[in-house]
């Protein structure tokens, strides 16, 4: 991230349910992470999208992407 940001992410299954979403903050060029517990969710695929709300400007960058649980 190049500002501070709030940052949400939503997951979803292949049927394009959304299973979970998730809160949190990015610090400006720092690695951050947010810990999501898949404690009841399946192996399988999903589809996560990433917004990223500047807390400096308010600009959103949203990113989506694929990924994979296995258990």
């Amino acid at each position: 991230l190049g500002d501070d940001s709030a940052v949400g992410i939503n997951v979803y299954n292949v049927a394009g349910q959304r299973i979970a979403h998730l809160d949190g903050t990015g610090l400006g060029g720092v690695a951050s992470e947010i810990v999501w517990d898949t404690t009841g969710i399946a192996s399988g695929t999903y589809v996560y999208q990433l917004e990223a709300r500047s807390r400096r400007n308010g600009k959103v960058e949203v990113v989506s992407k694929k990924l994979a649980i296995v258990k």
